[in-house]
């Protein structure tokens, strides 16, 4: 690692071991989270091919460059927030090849002017792939948060990403549950669509701490918030509270976390 990020305090990897689980949401909503707790925080897209923060922030503009040829981050609802989709906006999915990809990524960890972070939210791609190793090898990381659903294909992909993250010496700072429930908008039921408790028992089974579960977000609500992550634009809302109580279990597992990390058990069977 080659060290700390200038105006940044701690660096903070949100990690995804398959697609579709909702890190880049996770992202977002734990940075606003954090945000509303008084901390200064900034929020980078760790995904130079197919960037969706942007998206998430409703960000079209490209970013300034200051003239110390440094980039300076856009502010969005008190976040400082840098993407390749900001450097190349409207482009959709972006083919970078091999030393171009790497070359990019160094200079969206170290090109950056951050303004007195806090936190930095690093928002890596899914899976287990050169992006991920540049970024977790480019950066002296406070640790790394994994993001699973309930189901069994997700709880077995997050095991292959702790352990691609441990072997890259990434300290683990615990597990999330996206997706745990869904609360029905007419009634307020809670309804377990994937099965109940499935992250808990795996974070335990894997022995690291379990930071909580956020539930899904109805449709509605989606399209009420596109282009304002929850926390900001439903702060009243079971998800938005869900999201805020994760921002406190993870800074009380920052004040925790022994050394080097949590260390997942000897005996896990990776391949679930």
């Amino acid at each position: 690692m080659s060290g700390m990020l200038p105006g940044v305090k701690k660096a903070i990897a949100v990690a995804a071991g398959k697609g579709g689980v909702g890190g880049s949401t996770v992202s977002a909503n734990l940075s606003l989270a954090l945000a509303q707790k008084g901390h200064r925080v900034g929020l980078l897209d760790g995904n130079i091919y197919a960037p969706g923060v942007p998206r998430l922030f409703g960000l079209g503009k490209g970013a300034d460059v200051s003239q110390g040829e440094r980039i300076i981050p856009p502010v969005k609802f008190g976040i400082q927030v840098m993407s390749m989709g900001l450097l190349a906006p409207g482009s959709g999915t972006i083919i970078w090849r091999g030393p171009m990809a790497d070359s990019l990524l160094q200079k969206l960890l170290e090109g950056v002017y951050w303004d007195n972070v806090d936190y930095l939210i690093i928002d890596l791609p899914s899976g287990t792939g050169q992006t991920q190793a540049t970024l977790t090898q480019s950066a002296v990381l406070e640790g790394a948060i994994i993001v699973t659903t309930p189901q069994q294909a997700s709880l077995v992909d997050s095991r292959r990403e702790l352990q691609a993250l441990s072997l890259a010496r990434v300290p683990i700072i615990g597990l999330v549950e996206n997706m745990s429930y869904y609360i029905c908008p007419s009634c307020n039921e809670h309804v377990d669509l994937f099965g109940v408790g499935g992250g808990e028992r795996e974070a335990r089974a894997l022995g690291i701490p379990f930071l909580g579960g956020v539930p899904v977000v109805a449709e509605q609500e989606m399209q009420a918030t596109r282009g304002e992550p929850v926390v900001s634009a439903k702060p009243d809302s079971a998800v938005a509270r869900a999201f805020l109580e994760l921002s406190c279990e993870l800074l009380n597992a920052l004040e925790r976390m022994p050394s080097g990390g949590y260390k997942a058990k000897a005996d896990i069977d990776w391949q679930g």
